[in-house]
């Protein structure tokens, strides 16, 4: 029995490689700490940009004519759309045309949408005239891939809204 307890003793004073086992033991919990640090970056950025894209085309397509605004299409919904997705317009007096360079996170995401509705008119004594109000929505799907070996579910979609009052140019 005392030779038992001299073992013990001896090897709860011996330190030899306790380093290395805590190492190993909190390295799991560092790597997946670090992991959802950065996935949880990535998409709040997508979300930032997707959010200032939006803005930026209910702002382009609140300055369109009025009588367009109420109903929107054709050329200034697509350059609204380039606005957004590429964040660049055609050049002066160029006919529209849909860009082909997105930028991020448009450019990963296969299936994002943006639409451009009218959401409504309005009348109010605070205006001079009556107006109306145009929306900007995105949808984004976006993958946080290095979820996916955790196990965890890695398609997720962001949407941005936004809405102006039709001012005219």
């Amino acid at each position: 029995m005392r030779k038992i307890l001299r073992f013990a003793q001896i090897f709860a004073r011996d330190t030899d490689g306790s380093m290395t086992a805590e190492f190993i033991i909190a390295m799991p919990v560092l790597f997946t700490a670090l992991v959802f640090a950065f996935e949880f970056g990535r998409a709040l950025f997508a979300y930032e940009v997707i959010t200032s894209d939006v803005e930026a085309a209910v702002r382009y397509i609140s300055h369109v004519p009025i009588a367009q605004c109420q109903a929107p299409s054709g050329a200034d919904v697509i350059n609204a759309q380039n606005l957004a997705k590429c964040a660049e317009l055609p050049t002066s007096g160029a006919a529209s045309v849909a860009c082909t360079d997105y930028h991020f996170p448009w450019n990963s995401s296969a299936g994002a949408t943006l639409s451009v509705t009218n959401a409504g008119s309005f009348s109010s004594a605070n205006f001079n005239t009556d107006g109306s109000v145009v929306q900007v929505k995105a949808q984004v799907p976006l993958t946080l891939a290095m979820l996916g070996y955790m196990g965890i579910n890695t398609a997720y979609t962001l949407v941005a809204s936004a809405q102006a009052r039709c001012m005219g140019n």
